[in-house]
């Protein structure tokens, strides 16, 4: 199984039929694989992640779940960029 988020992760949602691109949530635990209705009617089985804050849904409801493949982790970089030059630093 891979996940785009994993528990803790702050995240980003990045897409959104209710309008909660842009929101910034944590990842508390993995619910588990759901049926998710979607706006067209179709039922699809999707990752789903409790988080720390309550969204909006498109049928007007609000939940404190959504899916992981609506999110992008946001974590530190692995290493700092460095720049490395020749050039001599006047103070």
């Amino acid at each position: 199984m891979t996940l785009n988020c994993k528990v803790g992760d702050l995240a980003i949602v990045v897409r959104s039929e209710a309008g909660n691109e842009g929101k910034i949530v944590r990842c508390v635990r993995l619910v588990g694989k759901m049926n998710v209705v979607l706006r067209d009617g179709r039922i699809v089985a999707s990752w789903v992640w409790k988080i720390d804050s309550l969204l909006p849904s498109w049928s007007g409801k609000v939940s404190n779940r959504v899916e992981d493949c609506l999110l992008r982790p946001i974590r530190p970089l692995d290493e700092p960029e460095t720049i490395t030059t020749d050039d001599e630093v006047m103070a």
